[in-house]
């Protein structure tokens, strides 16, 4: 403001001849170019203000949607403002932790581990550019998931408000945060009924092998779908793989023979 104040004094005092067009209205013309450039200052530092306070935000939107050339630049700034290094066989967070934060990766890879009784299985193995934790990071809820580095790994670890004022900032951080979320829903509801038709399976062939050899007059599909609760499709499709798989000879709504050399190879396959 300083600056404008002497140079603006100085340009009209040597440049401007104002009182030439309009006279005695002078003084309010140079009064009205004053408040204009006045105006100028202000909003332009406002914006640039607004900018430093948003810097985060920012270069987290270019993180998740601009990735080109200046990766690697990109990547430095985020280590230093959000970053912390993991090594080798280090667990980010344990299933069960309560956590605020989601974490991106900028290097190295994650592993994704969920414990089935005295089990760990890893759901899923993720390398530079994805990103995890994001649920507790929304609903601060606890982890459902361990979280382990597969080698040495460097996180830009982002808390939960920061995450919040991005998705309420950015449509493009939403429609994507949304988008992602819906592809791994998708995907679970996919391994779930993989997984249930699996145990499905799994039944029938117990049941035939416990009740080998059928009955004729019995009807498999009524008796199935008491025993599991499931619908007669379901039983039906089945029965019908097991007939192709040749474990079954299903005809006419009749099982009329069983091999259970082929029923326990899939059991334990």
């Amino acid at each position: 403001m300083e600056i404008a104040k002497h140079f603006f004094a100085w340009y009209v005092a040597n440049y401007t001849r104002y009182n030439v067009i309009f006279g005695s209205l002078e003084t309010v013309v140079i009064l009205v170019v004053w408040v204009f450039y006045i105006a100028l200052i202000l909003l332009f530092c406002a914006e640039l203000m607004a900018s430093f306070m948003r810097r985060d935000l920012i270069l987290l939107h270019k993180a998740f949607f601009t990735p080109g050339k200046k990766w690697l630049a990109m990547d430095e700034r985020l280590f230093h403002k959000f970053g912390r290094m993991y090594p080798k066989n280090a667990y980010v967070f344990q299933e069960g932790d309560a956590g605020k934060e989601m974490y991106y990766i900028l290097s190295g890879r994650i592993q994704l581990e969920k414990t089935l009784g005295a089990t760990k299985k890893v759901m899923t193995d993720m390398g530079p550019g994805n990103y995890f934790g994001e649920i507790a990071a929304l609903i601060e809820a606890k982890r459902t998931a361990s979280a382990k580095a597969s080698e040495d790994t460097e996180l830009a670890v982002i808390d939960g408000d920061t995450f919040r004022n991005l998705l309420r900032e950015s449509d493009d951080a939403s429609l994507f945060m949304l988008k992602e979320l819906s592809r791994r829903i998708k995907k679970s509801n996919e391994a779930l009924e993989d997984t249930t038709h699996s145990w499905l399976r799994l039944i029938l062939m117990m049941y035939f092998l416990k009740n080998d050899p059928f009955p004729e007059q019995r009807d498999p599909v009524a008796e199935l779908t008491s025993l599991t609760g499931k619908d007669n499709s379901e039983i039906a499709d089945v029965l019908e793989e097991l007939n192709h798989s040749g474990v079954l000879q299903y005809q006419k709504g009749r099982i009329t023979g069983f091999d259970k050399e082929k029923a326990w190879q899939m059991v334990f396959k």
